[in-house]
């Protein structure tokens, strides 16, 4: 798959990037013959965040990748929002300084 610039920055990724977001009731096993699978086809790039599954897609996409060299994927990874131990469904926000409005840009609050 052919890799783009990101900005000025070095890091260079696919056009397409595949999500982990839970949509269907897939078993474990089906999720990490899909996620294989599209490594083995050339797709290197998987978007994740803490939040699915409360952590729990994370670490199976890390069961997905044991054994498979590190230069062969990317993982993108989303920062900002975080849950509370109790507060299991409800995502803590916190209130944005200048504008009032819920901050979720990976300031220190919401790490």
């Amino acid at each position: 798959m052919q890799l783009r610039q990101l900005g000025r920055s070095e890091l260079r990724l696919p056009p397409l990037v595949l999500g982990t977001m839970p949509r269907r009731a897939l078993r474990e096993e089906d999720r990490i013959a899909l996620w294989r699978g599209a490594i083995a086809r050339g797709f290197p790039a998987f978007d994740t965040a803490p939040l699915y599954g409360y952590g729990a897609v994370e670490i199976l996409l890390g069961r997905a990748l044991a054994g498979i060299p590190r230069e062969r994927v990317q993982i993108l990874g989303k920062v900002g929002l975080r849950w509370d131990e109790g507060a299991r469904g409800r995502v803590l926000f916190v209130e944005g300084a200048s504008s009032g409005a819920p901050d979720s840009a990976g300031s220190p609050e919401t790490l």
